[in-house]
């Protein structure tokens, strides 16, 4: 969504420090047999990190210009494993494409993307995972209906409004709904001081959960 703004965005972004979520995760969740896929990848910020801590990395943005930083980056830096970048729509990409080592596991990694995506869009992703197999994990950090700027801009559907972009602000329960019925639920919290600016302290979700479904044969 939004291409203009996002390519004009990734134009300006220079930030290449990973986030804070990108850290825990690989100190929590992310091993070094496992497969990290990244929808919204953006820069490389957290792709360039995360893909240090597995054995492969596949990267999602639909913006050309993100995509194309990412790539500068990977050239001038290199990346001591198998990066994959795929320029395009999140439901145009083969979630079954990666294949973990023996004793790895999927990690769908979603870092402020989720917001982005209509609520179609975010169905489709949710029912890749749950097709992963046992073991997968998604984890994800998103903006909520509980923050400051949820009501804010043009109203264009539930919980989503746009100002300079679409932001669709997640309700937690919807979530909740979809992790208790196909997931083990490993980590949940709800809370500012995870995604700070100098401008910015958003209520933001943290979700870890375990694929407890079909497995992959």
């Amino acid at each position: 969504m939004d291409p203009e703004f996002w390519e004009s965005h990734y134009q300006r972004f220079s930030v290449t420090e990973p986030s804070a979520f990108a850290k825990y995760c690989a100190d929590r969740w992310i091993h070094k047999d496992d497969v990290v896929i990244e929808i919204g990848c953006g820069n490389g910020r957290d792709g360039m990190f995360l893909a240090e801590h597995c054995s492969e990395y596949f990267a999602v943005d639909s913006s050309a210009k993100a995509i194309e930083q990412f790539s500068k980056r990977l050239s001038a830096g290199g990346a001591k494993v198998k990066v994959n970048l795929h320029c395009g729509d999140v439901a145009d990409f083969n979630f079954r494409q990666p294949s973990p080592r023996p004793g790895g596991k999927i990690v769908l990694y979603s870092r402020f993307s989720l917001h982005s995506l209509d609520e179609a869009t975010e169905q489709y992703v949710l029912n890749q995972f749950a097709q992963l197999g046992v073991g997968s994990v998604l984890a994800l950090e998103a903006r909520t209906i509980f923050d400051p700027l949820h009501g804010v801009g043009t109203e264009v559907g539930k919980n989503a409004y746009v100002t300079d972009h679409y932001r669709r602000f997640i309700d937690p329960r919807d979530l909740l709904e979809f992790a208790m019925r196909k997931t083990a639920i490993k980590y949940f919290v709800l809370s500012d001081g995870f995604a700070m600016t100098e401008t910015e302290n958003p209520i933001v979700m943290r979700v870890v959960m375990s694929n407890q479904g079909t497995s992959n044969s």
